[in-house]
């Protein structure tokens, strides 16, 4: 669909019911069932406050979409900097979903988008305390928040991936 994709030109909207996403499709190599969530749990989601789902649009179309929501993470899982207190659970914003168009891929959406996640989580850290970003995932998916500068640890079956803003 786009063979290049101009970031200053990219806009996120806050998910809608009026939203039109019958041209989205995601589920090129999806293990975590990304597709299935954004056609039908979102908008459920968004209303029981679970999480907030942003759509980002380049020239009229959807490319991609994240789920955020506010969480903690594990201190046990987490290096302490120098002359920083560690605790048991740290404020951090957690990536529900994060996933990019199947016309869209290999264009660095995805990185674009965490690092969106990482700029919102550095504004709410101002007004409410927010240290990290992370999500939950699997193994499929850990070398993309590698890239993204996420340190991924195993967690029994789940690996989890964060980053210190």
């Amino acid at each position: 669909m786009f063979d290049f994709i101009d970031f200053n030109k990219v806009t996120s909207v806050k998910l809608s019911e009026d939203v039109d996403l019958s041209e989205f499709d995601c589920s090129l190599r999806d293990t975590l069932g990304l597709n299935e969530f954004i056609h039908k749990e979102a908008i459920e989601y968004q209303e029981n406050d679970l999480g907030v789902t942003y759509l980002f649009y380049y020239e009229g179309v959807i490319i991609g979409y994240v789920t955020v929501a506010m969480s903690r993470l594990r201190g046990r899982l987490v290096p302490t900097e120098e002359d920083e207190k560690s605790i048991r659970w740290y404020p951090a914003l957690l990536i529900g979903r994060i996933a990019v168009h199947n016309f869209c891929r290999d264009l660095d959406i995805g990185s674009y988008l965490c690092e969106w996640c990482v700029g919102y989580a550095q504004t709410l850290a101002e007004d409410i305390g927010c240290k990290f970003v992370y999500a939950d995932t699997n193994d499929a998916v850990r070398g993309f928040y590698e890239k993204c500068g996420f340190v991924c640890i195993k967690e029994g079956d789940n690996i989890v991936a964060f980053r210190r803003i």
